[in-house]
């Protein structure tokens, strides 16, 4: 959430706060049109098409889906672990292009240790 601003003027003449409006600021998350498509048996299939979703400063975000949806695929292209096929992934301002020490990610699976 942005910082809120601050009106002046005589008592009683502010704005609720729920209405005051906020300096805008960019999204820490921004995923814009991302899809994947992997090539099966001659075919191409769709593992995510035309994602797209924002995560602000502070915010906290669930993908939900269910199994084989490409809630897994999603997390590692934000993580920079896959490249995207298109559309574009946005952090802190910079394109992910690869992974960075600014994010980590926990397997489902650990099969180091099996």
């Amino acid at each position: 959430m942005g910082s809120l601003l601050q009106e002046s003027g005589a008592a009683g003449s502010q704005r609720p706060r729920s209405q005051q409006p906020r300096y805008q600021q960019p999204a820490k998350l921004m995923v814009t049109s991302v899809s994947e498509d992997y090539p099966l048996k001659g075919k191409t299939l769709s593992a995510i098409r035309n994602v797209s979703f924002q995560v602000d400063e502070g915010d906290i975000c669930v993908l939900l889906g269910p199994s084989g949806c490409g809630k897994s695929t999603l997390l590692r292209m934000i993580a920079g672990l896959l490249p995207v096929s298109s559309g574009e992934i946005i952090l802190s301002s910079e394109p992910v292009s690869g992974p960075g020490r600014d994010r980590g990610m926990v397997f489902q699976v650990y099969p180091c240790f099996h």
